[in-house]
């Protein structure tokens, strides 16, 4: 039996199968060659790595042949890698280094916004299926000529549902998850839970628990509390999975009034390929309901916690 779940406020469906058994043996777990362009030899540098490079984009519309000016727009892409120097993933680094690696992302965003550089995506991708460095994990900054399709229609259905509602959706998502069967983690500024309609099982998000629009407006100590529950999880993730392939996406706010969302992050496992039936219909099967994932994860992250903090 499968259900079929709508999005808290998105047009965005997930069929979830309602068994409460995963079969592990079906993860594809990373594989690595041992090889890393992004290090010198016998490099013992502490510094973090940061590398960037620019690039040209034209963004052009389809028009009608008949129709002889054409608008072609020139905007220079820039897309920075900052990474931590050890070989170390980022479920594998210590709190305070990868607290160090979210304070650099930080401060590179508000560079990029500084140079009045818009559309800018954080991410990160760790793992063969999600292509990203086997070894050297790191997140990734990069502005596009045009906004992210997902982020827009979000922004759009939040604002809608602030109008209608008079609250912030993503606000009461956190109310909503908080203390219940898909939390995972809860940390004074930030709670980790499987959504309602997971897309992969195992998927799981991460929300600041005051509204807040924006990542490069947190402090801090709100910093190293982010950097502490994302640690926790990831190596949650990778003591359940044994090391699977993840892809870690901001959704932030434009910065702009009218555009405003409530910021999160969304850490999403690759454990197998996509099937025609989610290219083709767009809609994901999940195998395992995100309360059973929820379960596992949770159990494996507070163990985590608690190795991380001194207490086992």
């Amino acid at each position: 039996m499968k259900q079929l779940r709508k999005d808290y406020f998105l047009e965005e469906y997930a069929f979830i199968n309602s068994n409460t058994d995963f079969n592990f043996s079906s993860v594809i777990n990373d594989v690595s060659d041992n090889k890393c362009l992004l290090c010198k030899p016998n490099s013992k540098t502490n510094e973090l790595i940061t590398l960037s490079s620019e690039i040209s984009v034209k963004s052009e519309n389809f028009i009608d042949s008949d129709v002889n000016d054409v608008s072609i727009e020139n905007d220079l892409v820039k897309n920075y890698y900052i990474a931590d120097p050890s070989h170390k993933k980022l479920s594998k680094l210590s709190v305070p280094r990868l607290h160090k690696l979210l304070s650099e992302v930080q401060t590179i965003n508000k560079q990029m916004l500084s140079d009045n550089l818009k559309n800018i995506q954080i991410y990160a991708n760790s793992g063969f299926l999600s292509s990203g460095n086997s070894i050297h994990n790191g997140f990734e900054l990069i502005n596009l000529p045009i906004i992210s399709p997902t982020l827009k229609k979000e922004i759009e259905l939040s604002k809608k549902s602030i109008f209608d509602l008079g609250i912030c959706p993503i606000c009461r998502i956190i109310n909503f998850e908080t203390g219940g069967p898909r939390q995972i983690l809860s940390t004074v500024s930030f709670l980790a839970f499987c959504p309602w309609n997971s897309s992969h099982p195992f998927e799981f998000w991460i929300y600041p628990k005051s509204h807040q629009y924006s990542f490069t407006l947190i402090d801090d100590s709100e910093l190293e509390d982010l950097a502490q529950i994302l640690r926790s999880t990831l190596g949650g993730l990778d003591n359940v999975l044994n090391s699977p392939s993840y892809t870690i996406v901001f959704h932030n706010s434009l910065n702009e009034i009218d555009s405003e969302i409530h910021w999160h992050i969304e850490i999403i496992p690759q454990l197998s390929y996509n099937t025609g039936f989610d290219a083709g219909y767009g809609i994901f099967v999940n195998t395992l309901a995100p309360e059973k994932s929820a379960e596992i994860l949770g159990k494996a992250s507070r163990k985590e916690l608690a190795s991380l903090v001194g207490v086992v």
